[in-house]
């Protein structure tokens, strides 16, 4: 993971892979108070909470093609986190997720 000055990172290696390591990262200004929440999951995902004025949830995920899933993986990921929640990632236009 990338270090970036007055940022807090946030990151998940990737557990297999055939190809050259990628990782999910989350940065965060250091003067936003933040931390990881630990997720159950076999999609590659990391969530976070900020808090300023209210408690935000932000998770990020990676479906990379070449690995099947069913969108109950994505469900699983919701339903383990609160609200308010902003939920992204990289989806890869091959990936069947798209075509739901």
């Amino acid at each position: 993971m990338k270090k970036l000055k007055n940022y807090t990172g946030y990151s998940l290696n990737r557990k297999n892979y055939n190809r050259a390591s990628r990782e999910v990262d989350i940065y965060v200004n250091e003067q936003l108070p933040s931390k990881q929440i630990i997720i159950n999951s076999d999609v590659e995902a990391i969530a976070i909470t900020i808090k300023d004025k209210v408690e935000i949830i932000f998770c990020n995920i990676y479906l990379p093609n070449q690995k099947h899933f069913l969108a109950n993986g994505i469900i699983k990921i919701i339903s383990q986190l609160p609200t308010p929640l902003i939920f992204m990632g990289d989806t890869i236009a091959h990936n069947s997720y798209n075509r739901l």
